[in-house]
């Protein structure tokens, strides 16, 4: 067993003051529930079971002084699970570039003697916007050697991934951050989720080009169309081209049937509908298809005389794989692990708790402006509380694999059901309250509400009786 004794030094990253405002008030009071979740994907790597070691360490600001580590305290240890050192940039981690990805067979030096403490913490992919709201938590430790070849660049690496020879965690003694209950444990690798494929759906049959001239009869084309057939035309030549699995979810006003026609006046509702795939054809397709999918959906909204609503980017909603599809049904974005490991506690930040506080409009700094920054609407934690979204309000899903549709839409009700239970635990309600009480909890939260609560739109027609069709199945 390797004994640490030095006194290392400890830098703290500076926190952006705009994040720090009264809008922390809008997060959902977090408590533990009084029964452990038995969710998928919710446990972290094995932890060892045995004492944790806890490092001394002084703070000083980064923004004060350089991140400069005094006299090195070298220590070997061995990587847990699987994660990615991240390079320093400008004296921060939260933005640093994950270099390389380690795992089980990787040992390490690290240098204890200087831990940056972050805002950066795991599976940073899904939970950067959140971190960026939040106080630097997250120790950091410089690598020194990877399997002992000496590292070249400034690469860091964070607390609970890895261990010492004595099979210990390094912790940090009397570190606030250490101990902060807000702090996400490490998950799992999630196991890797793909559609159940049909045969009768495999191999290729039609030419490409044959989307191409579907898109441009589409946009030339000036007789009245029925949007669901087309978009339902669309997916089966998509299937029928590529091969595999294809669904499209058509959703918002043209699925509810309230859509608004255009007029001389003013243009008519656009159309709201993304594409879903196995993995494989994802993977090989993507990069082309997208901007044909795009193409299309532009096209149906010039027959329809609409207006394509592009807030959200077309390469975060236009086309999800199938393991995307599956990661958003679980709901991982509302039950991070705790610092235990569990995923036994739900945590909801409103929408609200992301709009911008300060948009410059015309010259003129306006507060609470009620918008959304770029980077949150291409994040990928908007993207899956989206896709939650889309599957849980009124929606029309056209796919030749049934048994896929029914997998998704079976996991979806699951999550929606134990969510909706573990809301009203989180608040203080009867656990067997109505089913009316559980929809209205998800529609508003005190003084959040629909869309800048879980996103419902409470306005919308067919939101409630979705909810209700789906927590009553």
């Amino acid at each position: 067993m390797v004994k640490v004794s030095a006194s290392p030094a400890s830098i703290t990253e500076s926190s952006r003051s705009e994040n720090k405002t009264d809008e922390s008030s809008n997060i959902l009071p977090v408590e533990k529930v009084g029964h452990t979740l038995k969710r998928e994907k919710s446990f972290i790597a094995d932890k060892p079971s045995e004492p944790v070691r806890r490092v001394k360490v002084q703070r000083q600001n980064s923004s004060d002084k350089p991140l400069v580590s005094p006299k090195g305290q070298f220590l070997n240890v061995q990587v847990i699970g699987k994660t990615h050192l991240v390079q320093l940039e400008k004296n921060s981690l939260i933005k640093g570039t994950e270099k390389q990805e380690i795992s089980e067979k990787d040992s390490l030096t690290i240098d204890v003697s200087t831990a940056v403490t972050s805002r950066r913490g795991p599976n940073q992919e899904v939970f950067e916007q959140i971190d960026l709201r939040k106080s630097p938590m997250y120790n950091w430790y410089p690598v020194k050697t990877i399997n002992d070849e000496p590292s070249k660049e400034s690469w860091y690496v964070r607390e609970d991934a890895f261990v010492n020879e004595g099979r210990e965690r390094i912790g940090v003694d009397d570190d606030p951050a250490y101990h902060n209950p807000d702090k996400r444990g490490r998950p799992l690798a999630s196991e890797y989720f793909d559609f159940p494929e049909s045969p009768a759906l495999i191999g290729r049959k039609l030419d490409p080009i044959e989307i191409d001239k579907f898109i441009t009869n589409l946009d030339s084309g000036t007789h009245p169309i029925e949007v669901k057939e087309e978009i339902a035309k669309f997916t089966n030549l998509l299937a029928g081209t590529y091969g595999g699995t294809w669904m499209s979810i058509l959703y918002g006003s043209y699925a509810s049937g309230n859509q608004r026609f255009t007029t001389d006046n003013k243009p008519g509702s656009d159309i709201d509908v993304m594409f879903s795939c196995d993995n494989q054809s994802y993977t090989n397709h993507r990069e082309s298809l997208i901007p044909k999918i795009t193409e299309c959906i532009a096209a149906l909204h010039k027959r329809v005389g609409a207006v394509v609503d592009d807030e959200v980017p077309a390469d975060s909603k236009h086309l999800i794989s199938a393991d995307e599809m599956m990661e958003a049904a679980s709901l991982p974005m509302f039950y991070p692990a705790n610092i235990e490991g569990e995923a036994d506690k739900l945590h909801i930040d409103p929408l609200k708790f992301f709009l911008d506080k300060e948009v410059s409009l015309d010259g003129i700094t306006k507060s609470e402006s009620q918008r959304f920054s770029p980077e949150f609407l291409k994040s990928k934690y908007l993207r899956l509380r989206l896709l939650f979204n889309i599957m849980t309000t009124p929606n029309i899903i056209h796919s030749k694999n049934k048994e896929a549709v029914e997998t998704l839409e079976s996991k979806v009700r699951q999550s929606l059901l134990d969510m909706s239970q573990d809301l009203q635990e989180q608040l203080g309600e009867n656990a067997n309250s109505s089913i009316e009480q559980r929809i209205q909890l998800l529609l508003a939260q005190g003084e959040n509400k629909g869309e800048y609560w879980l996103g419902y739109k409470q306005d919308r027609e067919g939101v409630e009786e979705k909810l209700r069709s789906l927590l009553t199945q």
